[in-house]
């Protein structure tokens, strides 16, 4: 081979190799673009919780109602779809979050869950709310704006009460005391520190495992961050009157005469009224449930004093 064709031969080599290396730079910028999350600042971060429409301009407002179980969500959820025809917004149940194993969900279940409210959202004309059973789930990590979040607690201790009671209708054929549960140390009954637990916090904390552990002193604080940052109102069964009122004095566009319904309607139904009157508990039960649940109850007088805070602010 001559000294020219030499020469051609390498030229044509690094030609091939600078195509092939401008193809791969290409590739890569295309593969990190699509995986790209912007965040967005959260509607009530913007002050929009009560405007005609989101930032992105897609349908209206999102309302998501991610539910604490056993704390009075089913009637919150009841009164909702009774006020969406009468104020103009449309209301959605997602499926999923039945089971306790269905509601702290893996990077991708909740991308697919993000993706399915911003569907509907985006082919709506009017506000929408969700609600289901699922840990705080932060939209902007996945690109898309975070809707008003709203929720209801109760005292952790009822909570749990109410739990087993319900439990036991669906499971046990002979009726038993909470009391007698505890006393037992059954596994439903009882409260180990750094054990993972369906409570309240998680709801406002997040899907990362320490966000589930009992008396977790960080999942306290995201939780509290969390409520303050997207939250617009959180709820106390305890405190229903007050409740409603912030409802509906923060949110009109969806809470415009909830208080009227409640007391006119739903209170004559006596909704969901446990029937079978549990015997009461023992003092020193409750306050060795209560010293279990330390922090649980740290996040739920952070929760009421807020509330009432709001009422006040409202007043």
């Amino acid at each position: 081979m001559d000294r020219h064709t030499l020469r051609r031969v390498r030229l044509c080599l690094w030609t091939v190799t600078a195509a092939i290396m401008c193809l791969t730079v290409v590739y890569l910028n295309v593969l990190s673009e699509g995986k790209t999350r912007v965040v967005k600042r959260s509607l009530l971060e913007l002050d929009l919780t009560e405007g005609t429409a989101s930032p992105d301009g897609k349908g209206g407002e999102v309302l998501f109602f991610n539910r604490v179980p056993k704390s009075g969500s089913e009637m919150l959820v009841l009164l909702i779809s009774w006020l969406q025809s009468r104020n103009g917004f449309r209301h959605y149940r997602l499926p999923g979050g039945r089971a306790g194993n269905d509601r702290r969900l893996s990077t991708q279940r909740q991308e697919e869950v993000v993706s399915t409210i911003n569907e509907i959202k985006s082919a709506s004309t009017v506000p929408t709310s969700f609600d289901r059973h699922i840990y705080f789930t932060n939209f902007s990590s996945y690109g898309y704006q975070n809707p008003i979040y709203i929720n209801l607690i109760r005292d952790p201790v009822d909570k749990m009460i109410s739990r087993f009671y319900y439990a036991d209708l669906k499971k046990r054929k002979e009726a038993q005391q909470f009391e007698e549960c505890v006393a037992a140390g059954a596994p439903e009954c009882r409260f180990i520190n750094g054990h993972l637990y369906d409570l309240a916090i998680p709801y406002f904390c997040g899907h990362e495992a320490n966000c589930s552990q009992l008396n977790n002193r960080d999942a306290l604080e995201r939780a509290k961050s969390n409520v303050e940052k997207y939250f617009k109102v959180v709820g106390v069964l305890e405190n229903l009157n007050e409740t409603l009122s912030v409802l509906e004095r923060s949110l009109p566009r969806y809470f415009r005469g909830v208080q009227e319904l409640y007391f006119n309607e739903l209170q004559k139904m006596k909704y969901n009224k446990n029937k079978n009157n549990p015997r009461k508990m023992k003092e020193s039960t409750r306050r060795k449930l209560e010293s279990s649940l330390k922090l649980e109850y740290d996040f739920y007088y952070f929760v009421k004093k807020r509330l009432l805070n709001q009422r006040r602010w409202k007043n």
